[in-house]
């Protein structure tokens, strides 16, 4: 009885631990950076990869779900979502293998990886999106499809309990009847008999009574042990829903932000493209006052010549007329200058506005932007903490309905005890003498006393459990009110850090518009230098604009390839069911054409009978050469002829020459087999294959045969003989009738391939006697490469001038081969300058540009590498810097390229 209790106890201790633990885990999981330098979503791939290798399925699921669960953002989702879909498909678990292949598809829909996976496995996506049911679907519910059958036996254990204490009472009653019936001595022995049955009775009650108990306990902690499964799907469920809610106000926050860089982009292009406009139209009328000046001056030249050539008479006038114009230029230059220099104030009273403008309006956004991120956080908070606190009254809840049951059930089997111990102790009482009555009643006034003591010590012990619950409410209170009170210090330490960074903001500024004339001219030359970054940036769009359409033609090409690879093999196809047809209709009409042969020389025969066998043909000979030629002409290999007739039996030498005609035509028909040899897959890619096949000239005659490859220009097909591979062949040497021809089909599989790309072409035979006779199959060819990836991480999210910012550049190559002769190429941005590398190869190529030679990756090995950087104080703020890994494999002249995470520029 104490058990249940002591059971929901422990119950609650586990769920309230394990909830304690997944709150930990969520705190760590979302107080963790971002952009920390680290590598463990790369090395956990690279051990589900390895596992992979080995067949170990299990473990294959366990590490790509830990990458998507810890790194859901990881550039290598593409393929633990790729390698996630296969372990499952490998195990069975149809419907998880679909789910996750869709998702590959979905998210990366131009990837080339789905083009590797089985055909079963596509079609199982098919179906998934159909919404078919697929294996796996039903496993989950296993678990609860129990819980109903359960419940029914703690009701019939009661039942059963309650049957046996019936028949026990009928029998005391029986054994009681035949007492008052019998003799003395005969009572006696009932008696005695009758007490030995009770005995044996109450020891068999006992006994099912330890087992019902055992019963009810193995049924209580098998739903307790449902009801924990229940939760923690609950609470995975939960966790997962809030996961997805962050995640997807994070893109929301993202594509704002990304929104908010690119409308201020905007603003300043069309900014600063109204300075440079206005800088142009300045320097228009500087040249243009310049061109007046010195048209003034060449007049002014040329009139003072004039002058000093004239007469006397006109000196002064022309004096006093030349200092007139000197003080009207003087005059208008001073106006010219007092206009220039109004000109130049408004321009700077205007740039000054404009920079005002742009400041506030920064300010403005990132404002609106912290307060929008304070509000989201508070709404998650609370949401987070009416979820806790919910789901502590839910588990009090069930706490309390757990108690309030057991004590019932307690209660009923009390009660069922003390009922059943008053039948016996009547039924005893009824068969037994004064003085048995007498022991009975003290017997019962002794067990009635141990009830008590028994019931004393239950109340005691639920009192206990009381008191102890209280305490664990009071621990409770106690608790939520110190979270409380740290909630509140911590809002208030938030208020006050907040109102310090208010302070500090507004000294800041208040600097930052006391350096504002001083870095005019500076401004003016990042606004120069920035110009020359937008060429820059335009001309890297270009290539990459014409990269791009490249890459559209070469796979529009490819598709129209493989369109037309379709259509041939629909036509051989289509060709050699025509064959097959005319080949059955043909041999239906030969046999016709046969059985009339038959009789007609059937006819011959009977006819020439009296001739002398030594002059004329044989009759096998005669039926021979007609079904030869009745053969031949009925596959429309040869012209129809008519018949020689047949003459008297003094021309049975013509008659023997028409049989041997005859006999020779049989042998005009042409037959082959071919067959294609398998191969060892797969195969590495820049390297020549050997596929071996086989022709047998079934035919009647010799014979050529016509060799064609269905493989692009790119594979470098060409057929050789087996023997000398010397030379490329199209046509084999004539083949004898039985005779065998052993060839090679040598391709090399394109360096463009990736690991487990599939391709199927087919190769077509056509005999050289009869072209329409043609056979072709198909060759399945599977390619091993190299397949490489990098993750370049930052240490840092924000980044002042003269700070320090350090990378992890981490290589893996997840193909089935090694990767050799590789170069490694890390273009930074200008804002940043080489502080250190790390001992490993790494040399200045460019001026942006780190690159290290002669890097050899095996298949499955993981290879990191490290690099520091300097911010330059001429980087402006609000800047977003990435670097890039290429990783060239020169072997494969293959190119890949890869960015690092965002890095901000910020004030000092």
């Amino acid at each position: 009885m104490n058990m249940l209790p002591a059971t929901n106890f422990k119950l609650f201790r586990f769920f309230l631990s394990r909830f304690t633990l997944g709150f930990i885990i969520i705190l760590v999981l979302f107080s963790k950076s971002a952009f920390g330098l680290e590598s463990s979503d790369a090395q956990i791939f690279i051990a589900g990869f390895n596992a992979y290798q080995k067949k170990d399925y299990q473990t294959v699921i366990e590490k790509m779900s830990l990458i998507l669960q810890v790194h859901p953002d990881t550039p290598l989702r593409d393929m633990s979502l790729y390698y996630l879909a296969r372990a499952n498909f490998r195990v069975g678990n149809q419907e998880n293998a679909a789910k996750y292949m869709l998702r590959l598809i979905k998210e990366y829909p131009g990837s080339n990886l789905k083009g590797t996976v089985e055909a079963e496995l596509l079609d199982l996506v098919a179906r998934y999106q159909k919404g078919e049911k697929l294996a796996g679907d039903s496993k989950p519910q296993k678990v609860f499809e129990k819980i109903p059958t359960k419940e029914p036996s703690v009701d019939q254990a009661f039942a059963e309990k309650e049957r046996i204490t019936a028949e026990k009472g009928e029998k005391d009653r029986i054994a009681f009847g035949k007492a008052a019936a019998e003799k003395p001595e005969t009572e006696r022995l009932t008696q005695q008999n009758a007490a030995v049955e009770r005995a044996k009775l109450g020891q068999l009650a006992d006994e099912k009574a330890t087992r019902e108990k055992a019963e009810l306990e193995r049924l209580t902690k098998e739903k307790a042990e449902r009801e924990r499964l229940a939760a923690e799907k609950a609470e995975k469920e939960r966790l997962e829903r809030i996961k997805a809610e962050e995640k997807r106000i994070a893109a929301e926050r993202a594509a704002a932000e990304q929104a908010e860089r690119e409308r201020i982009a905007a603003e300043k292009a069309v900014q600063e493209k109204a300075e440079l406009e206005r800088i142009a139209r300045k320097k228009a009328d500087q040249e243009r006052l310049a061109a007046e000046k010195a048209e003034k001056e060449r007049l002014a030249r040329l009139k003072a010549e004039e002058e000093r050539i004239a007469a006397a008479e006109k000196a002064e006038r022309e004096r006093i007329a030349a200092e007139k114009t000197a003080q009207e230029k003087a005059e208008l230059e001073r106006i010219a200058r007092e206009k220039a220099e109004q000109k130049r104030l408004a321009a700077e009273k205007a740039e000054k506005e404009r920079l005002a403008r742009i400041k506030a309006e920064e300010e403005r956004i990132a404002a609106k932007k912290a307060a929008a991120e304070q509000a989201e956080r508070e709404r998650i908070a609370a949401e987070k903490a009416a979820q806790e606190k919910a789901e502590l009254e839910r588990i009090a809840r069930e706490k309390a309905e757990q108690e309030r049951r057991a004590a019932e059930q307690a209660e009923k089997e009390r009660l069922a005890r003390i009922k059943a111990e008053e039948e016996r102790i009547v039924a005893e009482l009824a068969t037994a003498e004064k003085a048995e009555r007498e022991r009975i009643a003290a017997e019962k006034a002794a067990q009635e006393k141990a009830e008590l003591e028994r019931l004393a010590k239950e109340k005691a012990e639920q009192e206990r459990l009381a008191a102890e619950k209280a305490e664990k409410e009071r621990l409770a209170r106690i608790k939520a009110d110190e979270e409380r009170i740290a909630v509140e210090k911590v809002a208030t330490e938030k208020a006050k850090r907040e109102r310090i960074a208010a302070e500090k903001t507004a000294r800041e500024n208040a600097e930052r518009e006391r350096l504002v004339a001083e870095k005019a001219e500076k401004e003016r030359l990042v606004r120069l230098k920035a110009e020359e970054e937008l060429i820059a940036a335009e001309r890297a769009a270009a290539e990459k604009a014409e990269r791009e359409q490249i890459a559209a033609e070469k796979a529009a090409q490819e598709k129209a390839e493989l369109k037309r690879i379709a259509r041939e093999k629909a036509e051989l196809e289509r060709l050699a069911a025509e064959q097959a047809e005319k080949e059955r209709l043909a041999r239906i009409k030969a046999e016709k054409e046969r059985i009339a042969a038959e009789q007609a020389a059937s006819a011959v025969v009977q006819k020439t009978a009296k001739v002398n066998t030594s002059t004329i043909a044989s009759p096998s000979e005669i039926i021979a050469g007609a079904v030869a030629r009745a053969t031949i002409q009925g596959t429309g290999l040869l012209p129809q002829t008519p018949k020689p007739p047949i003459k008297e039996p003094d021309s049975g030498i013509s008659s023997q020459q028409d049989a041997q005609e005859g006999k020779s035509d049989i042998h005009r028909y042409a037959k082959f087999d071919f067959s294609v040899l398998p191969i060892e897959q797969p195969h590495e890619v820049a390297k020549r294959i050997s596929i071996p096949f086989e022709i047998i000239n079934r035919g009647s005659n010799t014979d050529s045969f016509h060799l064609e490859s269905g493989f692009p220009a790119e594979f470098n097909a060409r057929f050789v003989l087996e023997a000398t591979q010397d030379h490329a062949i199209n046509k084999t040497p004539p083949i004898a009738p039985g005779g065998r021809f052993k060839g090679l089909l040598t391709v090399r599989l394109p360096t463009g391939s990736i690991d487990g790309q599939k391709y199927l072409y087919p190769l077509m035979v056509a005999s050289h006697r009869a072209r329409d006779v043609a056979q072709s199959k198909e060759v399945s060819l599977v390619a091993s490469a190299p397949l490489l990836r990098a993750v370049v991480r930052g240490q840092k999210a924000r980044v002042a001038p003269r700070d320090k910012i350090g990378f992890l550049i981490t290589l893996l190559n997840v193909g089935t081969t090694a990767a050799q002769d590789i170069t490694l190429r890390l273009s930074f941005p200008q804002q940043y300058e080489m502080v250190e590398v790390s001992d490993n190869g790494f040399r200045q190529e460019t001026k942006g540009t780190l690159a290290l030679n002669g890097i050899r990756i095996d298949s499955g090995e993981i290879k990191e590498l490290s690099v520091t950087f300097r911010l330059k104080e001429t980087a402006m703020s609000g800047e977003e810097l990435r670097c890039r890994a290429d990783i060239i494999n020169n072997s494969l002249q293959t190119k890949d390229s890869f960015l690092s995470n965002a890095a901000f520029t910020k004030e000092p």
